[in-house]
């Protein structure tokens, strides 16, 4: 694993939470900066140029969830995905959690962890990759990744018509203890469920 110095509060160390918090937006863009240089350190599966200024975060005690979006986001280019290219959404960074697939979650083996010191403490987080992509019958979905271009999920995207500040937003619902439902909306115009669970090995 890959070690980096965060000189912040990452993610979630600003401290318990007894309901999922968004991360303030100044909080947010500082975060934002110092992982998106710790994510130049490992090779994206997709070309992301990621906008430091437009993340957006949740967390709940140790728990939680950024997003940072590229660019050249737009619903222009999300029309245009094809089968065979991803179209970058962002990068997606968590703590604790992991993607959720037919109910089990992802092994770390599998993922992109990043190992970071912060007050002498080292936190690992995971970095995946949203994308999406023409899927069955060219119906577009959402995909996320982590070392290569072979998804870890898939997710059907659905049309939606609601406004929203950031280029992906989303909203979670707890399960029990081990479980979030993340439900992304992308641009106002695209939204999709994804499931984390609690990272354990």
């Amino acid at each position: 694993m890959k070690k980096f110095i965060v000189p912040l509060a990452l993610l979630l160390l600003a401290g318990p939470a007894r309901a999922q918090e968004r991360i303030p937006d100044e909080e947010a863009r500082n975060i934002a900066r110092q992982l998106i240089e710790a994510a130049k350190k490992v090779k994206a599966p997709v070309a992301i140029d990621v906008d430091a200024d437009k993340p957006y975060g949740k967390h709940k005690d140790e728990y939680g969830a950024m997003v940072l979006p590229d660019k050249n986001l737009s619903a222009e280019r999300l029309a245009k995905a094809g089968k065979d290219e991803i179209v970058p959404i962002g990068q997606f960074w968590m703590r604790s959690l992991a993607p959720a697939v037919d109910g089990k979650v992802v092994p770390s083996k599998n993922l992109q962890m990043l190992t970071v010191t912060h007050n002498d403490k080292e936190y690992s987080l995971v970095l995946c990759y949203l994308g999406v992509r023409k899927g069955p019958k060219d119906a577009l979905e959402l995909v996320v990744l982590s070392k290569d271009k072979t998804p870890l999920l898939k997710a059907p995207l659905e049309k939606t018509d609601e406004k929203q500040e950031l280029p992906v937003e989303f909203t979670a619902s707890i399960e029990g203890n081990d479980r979030a439902h993340l439900k992304m909306s992308l641009l106002g115009r695209y939204r999709a469920k994804v499931t984390l669970g609690v990272l354990t090995d």
